[in-house]
């Protein structure tokens, strides 16, 4: 039965479609809740939002980077990584590890290869952008943050709904 689930999810984020009426949700999603009916409607094309977020990362990542070079200069240190890794956040993470963190979600979530999206690490985006929402944001001001929190999230809620 859950593979049954998984390939169907599989299949319903792999449209590259505008799923609008309640004949196409009812088709992509039939006898779920309420809350996925409204989760699909907010997504409304599938693959669009997944490359959304895709870019929401990358845009993140290179914010990042750009935050270590800055600090590179002002800490005066060789690299942008060692100038990261001495900018400490919340509970001891550095801004290297939220860096390279981000950087694997990017590289884990959409395979080149394949041309195809790893929707298993939606959750998982979701919690990070949430987490660096609490916890990193008042400090960094990162401009990319809400926009991946907010794609994440409505992605989350279809494909992990709570």
């Amino acid at each position: 039965l859950m593979e049954g689930v998984k390939m169907h999810l599989k299949e319903i984020m792999a449209r590259d479609e505008d799923i609008v009426s309640n004949d196409q949700i009812g088709e992509a999603a039939p006898a779920m809740s309420s809350a996925i009916m409204h989760a699909i409607k907010a997504i409304r094309n599938p693959v669009r939002r997944l490359k959304e977020l895709h870019r929401s990362i990358a845009h993140l990542c290179a914010e990042l980077e750009a935050h270590m070079q800055k600090q590179q200069g002002f800490l005066g240190t060789r690299t942008a990584q060692e100038a990261g890794d001495m900018i400490e956040l919340h509970d001891g993470e550095t801004l290297s590890i939220m860096h390279t963190r981000w950087k694997k979600l990017l590289k884990d979530l959409y395979n080149k290869k394949k041309e195809t999206f790893d929707i298993s690490k939606i959750p998982d985006v979701y919690d990070c952008a949430k987490y660096d929402a609490i916890h990193n944001q008042k400090n960094l001001g990162l401009v990319a943050l809400p926009d991946l929190y907010d794609t994440a999230r409505v992605l989350t809620e279809f494909i992990a709904p709570s």
